[in-house]
């Protein structure tokens, strides 16, 4: 009786070995022959979150990885977020990724022409910080000398980009990311035609974000950029409607009225002569090389077409056979 417990007891430790090394080895042995990036939505259950990695080529089984989150007892601390999982990582470094969220990510795009308070709103929504932190910040003068000299704000300076941040990262963190982004795309691949401007760096910048506001056809921008430039050589006004809504951001209820345009604010256009005080938004490369390299024309008005694009004119009786035609 006590031979066959023991042979049965072999034979069961045997089992146990052939189920286990097999389990253990694939669990810890690299598996991912290249860097993957890969983001967890929220809300994704465990199964969710194993079939999408499967899916992407992180793991070859879902099932297995699973299998390992749920004996572990922590699948309630799997976080979502973007994920950065090196070559060579093995199921349990995976596991143990995504519990801790040590790698976890967050991939977020500032589009051409989001001002401030648009980029606080998105990154609130990302689950950074409360958009009005980030707006006190942005708006402090001490705080963000440290980035401009003399600003009033970091409006104009944050560059529209991609940008994969760490969920944990401090507000500060993120305006110098975006702005050190905003040095090495455009002021120093534009070093040399800043230096021949005519114009400060603030200035071409707030040009640029009104220009940026105006249209997103890159190849109108020197176009209008023309226009703005022939307007402020004659002292005339620039009578920008994105201006003016800047002015009332907080108010704007979405279509601009006659009230509004006749309201004055610093950065109402059609009120105040000259250039607002900061810019309107953060312009991308184009709109700022625009200012830089203005086509030569003659130019003074454009509406318009509904269609996108813009029709241009020398003065203002044909503006305004053109206004009849495209926006009565």
């Amino acid at each position: 009786m006590k031979l066959k417990i023991i042979i049965f007891s072999i034979l069961l430790f045997f089992v146990f070995l052939i189920i286990t090394i097999p389990l253990v080895y694939i669990t810890y042995y690299p598996i991912n022959k290249s860097k993957k990036e890969i983001e967890v939505p929220k809300r994704f259950s465990t199964k969710q979150i194993c079939n999408l990695l499967e899916k992407k080529y992180v793991i070859k089984s879902a099932k297995l990885l699973e299998l390992i989150i749920k004996i572990s007892g922590k699948e309630k601390l799997i976080k979502y977020g973007y994920y950065i999982f090196p070559a060579n990582i093995s199921y349990y470094k995976i596991y143990k990724i995504l519990i801790t969220g040590k790698q976890r990510l967050i991939k977020f795009t500032i589009p051409e022409g989001f001002n401030l308070y648009q980029i606080a709103d998105l990154l609130e929504k990302k689950g950074f910080f409360k958009k009005q932190e980030f707006l006190n910040f942005c708006f402090n003068k001490k705080k963000i000398s440290k980035f401009l000299n003399n600003g009033i704000s970091m409006e104009g300076y944050l560059f529209p980009d991609t940008y994969i941040i760490s969920k944990d990262t401090t507000i500060k963190n993120v305006i110098k990311v975006m702005n050190d982004n905003f040095k090495k795309r455009i002021i120093d691949k534009l070093y040399f035609d800043f230096i021949k401007s005519e114009f400060s760096l603030n200035e071409v910048v707030i040009l640029a974000s009104i220009i940026q506001k105006e249209t997103y056809y890159k190849k109108e921008m020197p176009i209008i950029a023309s226009v703005f430039l022939n307007r402020l050589k004659k002292g005339m006004r620039l009578q920008s409607d994105p201006t003016v809504i800047y002015g009332i951001w907080k108010n704007f209820k979405g279509n601009l009225t006659k009230k509004d345009i006749e309201t004055y604010t610093p950065y109402n256009t059609y009120r105040i002569k000259g250039l607002p005080p900061t810019p309107i938004c953060n312009p991308g490369y184009y709109a700022i090389f625009s200012v830089l390299h203005p086509a030569k024309t003659d130019y003074l008005y454009f509406v318009s077409t509904n269609k996108g694009y813009h029709v241009f004119s020398k003065t203002y009786k044909e503006h305004l056979k053109k206004v009849n035609i495209f926006q009565r």
